[in-house]
């Protein structure tokens, strides 16, 4: 049974809270870190155009339009604990998407409902090659190794026309694990205006995947907004079951909080 989209809500933060609590106490202990933890917390809203491209070579669009109408639930977090040159990072992703559109696939058979729920976690460690150790308000550069999971549920509803009438429910869905090493940082133009990027590459159960983003912020006391662009590619091979290629792209805008 799926959980309503509130619980699953609520669970995905409390997974993502406890990951860095664990990760903070476990990490505590085996580093001597130059400084105190120090805490950033960004809540974002990523709409992007999803490409999907199927075992048989079919290629379906789902505009950022479409996307926003049908959009039921969303949740986007990063939370990231540093200490000295050192940083853990939980990074959450779900979406909710659902069309209630009645739709002709060939004579005699019309979809009633299509749903798409979709969740990618990347929990990372990072190390700091560039910059303060301390100052997170100046340009830096971090590396990180990491993990990305990503599952997708799509269930259709049809009515093949009787009599009697026949309602079909069609489901698909995968669960993907791989590994990543990327690059992250914030490049500062001065005191207050500053670029945030990252990017990764990885591969594991997907044959590859990728992501990179590149935004624009403005720091006040204690957060700071941004606005920028990501884009995320997957090459799932055979693991993806129907599905062979995955892209999705779009702006993002986000508020961080600091807390040092």
């Amino acid at each position: 049974m799926k959980m309503s989209k509130f619980y699953t809500c609520q669970y995905i933060q409390c997974v993502q809270w406890c990951l860095v609590v664990i990760l903070c106490v476990s990490f505590s202990g085996g580093i001597n870190a130059e400084s105190d933890w120090r805490y950033d917390v960004t809540l974002y809203a990523n709409v992007p155009t999803l490409e999907v491209e199927t075992q048989d070579g079919t290629k379906t669009t789902i505009s950022r339009g479409d996307v926003i109408s049908d959009l039921d639930l969303v949740y986007q977090s990063r939370l990231r604990a540093m200490k000295g040159k050192w940083s853990l990072t939980a990074d959450l992703y779900y979406f909710d998407i659902s069309n209630s559109d009645k739709v002709q696939l060939e004579p005699g058979v019309i979809r009633d409902k299509v749903s798409l729920q979709g969740f990618l976690g990347t929990p990372s460690i990072g190390y700091r090659v560039h910059g303060s150790a301390t100052d997170d308000m100046s340009t830096h550069t971090d590396l990180y190794l990491g993990a990305r999971y990503l599952w997708i549920d799509n269930d259709t509803w049809t009515t093949e026309e009787g009599p009697p009438p026949v309602a079909t429910t069609t489901s698909v869905s995968f669960r993907n694990w791989d590994a990543i090493v990327g690059v992250r940082g914030r490049y500062f133009f001065n005191d207050r205006w500053y670029a945030p990027y990252f990017a990764d590459i990885g591969s594991g159960e997907s044959d590859s995947l990728g992501q990179a983003a590149l935004g624009i912020a403005y720091r006040f006391r204690c957060f700071s907004m941004s606005g920028g662009w990501r884009y995320i590619r997957y090459n799932l091979g055979d693991s993806g079951g129907p599905v062979k290629e995955l892209d999705a792209s779009g702006p993002f805008v986000g508020v961080t909080l600091f807390f040092n």
